[in-house]
């Protein structure tokens, strides 16, 4: 009976070896395609090439070919998000007023709150927190629009961002609700 593989999105063993020029630390890491693909960094000491590979494996991103990666900025992401929503009222499959919506909540209350925030950086609990926020600072009628208009969930379909980040429109502490905002 063979070894084990590896879960998805795991790494093995790491070993750290002396080189001439300092210290390699190698392991291998299993991407979200099901390879197993060695990994190794380097450092002036052992625990500097440990270091550096770990900090290499948080932010892997498996190899796909996909134009949207966890390093992408959500802003970025967002605008690409707005042209499918832009291209689909072009089609008469989206209101005109529902894009100009769409548009001036990603504006004035999603952008400035995440839009620096790389996609890797979007977990569940910053966005409730967000949601929260807009909720409590222009209530439920502006929150509602706003993870309606959410690019975070396409993001999540079109790159390699490990798992989505949130339902649209829920957020964790009214999921008890039925997954409804308060006011629905």
């Amino acid at each position: 009976m063979g070894r084990p593989t590896l879960p998805v999105g795991t790494y093995g063993k790491i070993r750290a070896y002396q080189t001439a020029a300092g210290w390699r630390a190698r392991t291998k890491y299993r991407d979200a395609d099901g390879m197993t693909r060695p990994m190794e960094r380097t450092g002036n000491t052992e625990a500097a090439a440990v270091r550096n590979l770990k900090t290499a494996l948080r932010h892997r991103s498996a190899p796909t070919g996909a134009s949207i990666t966890a390093d992408n900025r959500f802003r970025d992401v967002a605008e690409k998000w707005y042209a499918t929503v832009q291209a689909a009222a072009d089609q008469a499959r989206r209101s005109p007023w529902t894009v100009e919506q769409y548009r001036g909540h990603l504006d004035r209350t999603v952008l400035p709150a995440l839009g620096a925030l790389r996609l890797r950086e979007l977990t569940v609990a910053r966005l409730d927190a967000f949601l929260t926020a807009v909720r409590q600072n222009t209530g439920t009628a502006t929150a509602k629009p706003a993870a309606r208009s959410f690019p975070a969930c396409w993001a999540s379909r079109s790159a390699t961002t490990q798992s989505p980040p949130t339902r649209l429109g829920t957020s964790a502490g009214s999921r008890a609700a039925g997954g409804r905002l308060p006011g629905r």
